[in-house]
């Protein structure tokens, strides 16, 4: 994805803070962790690295998935706690 001179300055003075940098390569599939950027705009996409984000699953007592939620825990109600199980994780963006 090609990006304006205003978002590659942004990525690269997020650079200069010490904020984690990732390359892409044009051709290629996943980020990468870049701790040395060449800033190569041509062959490559940058990007501060994103942050974890949390997200909770809810599942019954037989492993089937009931409820996820991206924003906060889900609240429990009463009948939850003998019956439900909520797991938390944490996933990078892609």
């Amino acid at each position: 994805m090609a990006k304006t001179l205003a978002e590659k300055i942004a990525v690269m003075q997020a650079a200069e803070r010490g904020e984690e940098i990732q390359s892409l390569y044009n051709y290629g599939l996943a980020w990468e962790d870049n701790s040395d950027p060449r800033w190569d705009w041509c062959n490559f996409d940058y990007r501060v690295k994103p942050k974890p984000q949390k997200f909770w699953v809810v599942f019954d007592k037989k492993g089937n998935l009931i409820h996820w939620s991206l924003n906060k825990k889900p609240e429990a109600p009463p009948f939850w706690e003998n019956n439900w199980i909520v797991e938390e994780y944490e996933r990078t963006p892609r």
